[in-house]
C-alpha cells in the first residue's frame, strides 16, 4: 500500500493535495469489491498472530479491466436468453461488483414493483444453474477462490451459507444467524457465451440460418473448464440434438415431415463434420457410441464441437477483417498467400505479385506497409554461396509471415486502437457533463450539442464493442 501511494503522489505539481493513505485504502477497497485488484499475503512477512495487521500485496487482474468493455454485451445476451428479471439481477452485479443475495432481489424488487420475491429467487437460481452468476466469500478477492463451474449451483450455495468463512488470521466470522450469500458475476461464462454468438454468426453467414441453429444447439454442451482458460465440449446424439433445438424454439414438428427433418439434420451434421467418412477437418467431431437397448445392443452416431477447430475459425475470420481494414483487399490477398500451407512459405516479391496479380508498385507500397507493421517478416538471401554481398541488390530478399508474430502485432493494435478511443469518449463525456444535469432548461444551441455530443459517444462506444471481439477471440479459450 506505501508503494501505491508513494507512486500516485510522485507527479503532484505545487499546489495539489497528496493522496492520503484512507483515500487509496478507500479506491483499493473498491477495486477489489469489483474484482480488478486482487489482494494475497505478502509471502516474505514471517507468520503472524491474528491480532496484528498482516501486509498485502495486490495486483491488478487485466482481464476483469477488459471485461468492463463487454458489460452491455453481457447485459443483452442476459435479456435475450433470461428475460427482463435476470437483466435486472445482472445489472444490480455488474453495478456493485459482489452483491447479498437479499440485497439484490430488493433491489430488481424496488424497480419491479410486480414481481414477487419468490420469483426473483427462483430466476437467480437459474443464473447460477446456467453459471452466468457464481456465489464468491465476501471477504477475500473474487480472483483468488472462483466457484468451480462443474458443481451445482444448489450445492455451492448451500455450502457458503452454511460454512462461515475465514479472515486472513484464520479466525471465523461471528454473525448472528446465518451469513448471507455473496455473489458475483461468472466472467468465464459470459465470455464463453459471447464467442458462442460469434460462432453462430459466422456459420449463418457462410451457410445458411439452419445450420447455425443446429450449430447453438451443439454449443449448449460447451463450458468453460475448471481452469477457465479452456472450454470442455460433451458428445450429443442426434435425438438429443432434436430436443435441445426444440426447447430452444429453433424447430417445430408439429406438421412437418419428422423423417424428413431427421433427415436433413443429420445432413448438416454431417456436413459440418466434414462429411460423412470424417476425411476432411470439419467443424464438430463425430464417434459411434453404443447403447443398450430392447433390442439388444445398439451403435449411434454423436457429434461434439471441435473447440480447437472451433476457435481457430474465429481466428482466422477475425484476422482476416483486420487485415482487410487495415491493408485492402491487395494486403488481404497477400496474407493468404503466405499463409495458406500449415507451415508458412517463404516467396519472393515477383512471385507474390505476379500471383496475386498485383502491379509492382502497389504490391510494393503494400508490402512495405505490411512490413513495417510486422504483419510480414523477410529474409535476406545471398546469392553468392561463399557469404553475404555488400549490395542489398546482389541479394534475395523473401517474405514470409509468423502466426505468433502477427497475432501479437495485431493485438497490440487492438489494444492501442480501444486506449484511444477510450481517451476520446472521455473527452466528449466530458463535454456533455454539464448539459446532462439540466435537460429541461437547455437552449437551442445547447441541445444541438448535447444530441451531437451522444451521437459522438455511442459511435465511439460501438466502435471500441466491436474491436472488443477480437480480444475476446485472441485471448481467450485457447487450443494449449
Amino acid at each position: 500500500m506505501q508503494n501505491i501511494i508513494r507512486f500516485v503522489n510522485e507527479g503532484l505539481e505545487i499546489g495539489d493535495e497528496p493522496l492520503r493513505f484512507s483515500h487509496v485504502r478507500n479506491a483499493m477497497l473498491t477495486l477489489v469489491q469489483h474484482g480488478l485488484v486482487v489482494a494475497k499475503r505478502n509471502p516474505t512477512m514471517a507468520e503472524a498472530d491474528a491480532s496484528r495487521a498482516v501486509p498485502q500485496l495486490y495486483t491488478m487482474d487485466l482481464d476483469e479491466v477488459l471485461s468492463r468493455l463487454r458489460f452491455s454485451h453481457y447485459l443483452e445476451h442476459t435479456l435475450w436468453s433470461h428475460g427482463e428479471v435476470a437483466w435486472h439481477l445482472v445489472s444490480v452485479v455488474l453495478k456493485y461488483g459482489r452483491v447479498a443475495r437479499t440485497f439484490m432481489i430488493s433491489e430488481v424488487r424496488r424497480v419491479l414493483r410486480d414481481r414477487e420475491a419468490e420469483e426473483i429467487s427462483t430466476e437467480l437460481r437459474r443464473l447460477l444453474e446456467f453459471g452466468l452468476l457464481r456465489p464468491v466469500a465476501p471477504y477475500i478477492s473474487i480472483s483468488e477462490t472462483p466457484a468451480s463451474p462443474s458443481a451445482p449451483a444448489a450445492a455451492v450455495d448451500k455450502n457458503m451459507q452454511d460454512d462461515q468463512p475465514l479472515r486472513q488470521g484464520g479466525q471465523k466470522r461471528k454473525l448472528e444467524g446465518q451469513p448471507d450469500t455473496m455473489y458475483t458475476f461468472n466472467r468465464n461464462e459470459f465470455n464463453l457465451c459471447l464467442s458462442k454468438t460469434l460462432m453462430c454468426r459466422i456459420i449463418e453467414e457462410r451457410t445458411n440460418t439452419y445450420a447455425a441453429t443446429v450449430l447453438a444447439a451443439l454449443l449448449t454442451s460447451a463450458a468453460p473448464a475448471p481452469s477457465g482458460n479452456r472450454v470442455e465440449v460433451d458428445f450429443m446424439k442426434l435425438f438429443e440434438v432434436e430436443q435441445t433445438m426444440q426447447d430452444l424454439g429453433y424447430q417445430n414438428t408439429q406438421g412437418q415431415d419428422t423423417i424428413r427433418e431427421r433427415e436433413r439434420l443429420r445432413n448438416v451434421l454431417d456436413l459440418l463434420s466434414g462429411g460423412r467418412d470424417g476425411r476432411e477437418e470439419g467443424l464438430l467431431r463425430r464417434r459411434v457410441e453404443s447403447s443398450t437397448t430392447v433390442g439388444g445392443a445398439k451403435e449411434e452416431p454423436a457429434w461434439a464441437v471441435d473447440w480447437s477447430h472451433a476457435r481457430k475459425v474465429l481466428m482466422d475470420a477475425v484476422t482476416s477483417h483486420l487485415i482487410r481494414d487495415q491493408f485492402g483487399g491487395e494486403g488481404l490477398r497477400i496474407y493468404n498467400l503466405l499463409n495458406e500451407r500449415a507451415t508458412p512459405q517463404k516467396v519472393e516479391e515477383g512471385q507474390i505479385f505476379s500471383t496475386c496479380m498485383l502491379p509492382p508498385d502497389k504490391g510494393r507500397e503494400v508490402l512495405n506497409s505490411m512490413t513495417r507493421r510486422h504483419i510480414v517478416k523477410w529474409q535476406e538471401v545471398s546469392k553468392t554461396p561463399g557469404g553475404r554481398d555488400v549490395s542489398l541488390f546482389s541479394s534475395f530478399w523473401l517474405y514470409y509471415v509468423e502466426r505468433k508474430s502477427v497475432e501479437m502485432a495485431l493485438m497490440h493494435d487492438t489494444y492501442q486502437a480501444i486506449l484511444n478511443l477510450r481517451i476520446r469518449f472521455r473527452a466528449e463525456h466530458k463535454k456533455t457533463v454539464p448539459l446532462e444535469g439540466r435537460p429541461m432548461s437547455l437552449t437551442r444551441d445547447e441541445r444541438i450539442k448535447f444530441a451531437h455530443g451522444c451521437r459522438s459517444q455511442d459511435i465511439l462506444e460501438r466502435s471500441f464493442l466491436v474491436l472488443d471481439s477480437v480480444v475476446l477471440v485472441f485471448r481467450h479459450f485457447g487450443v494449449g
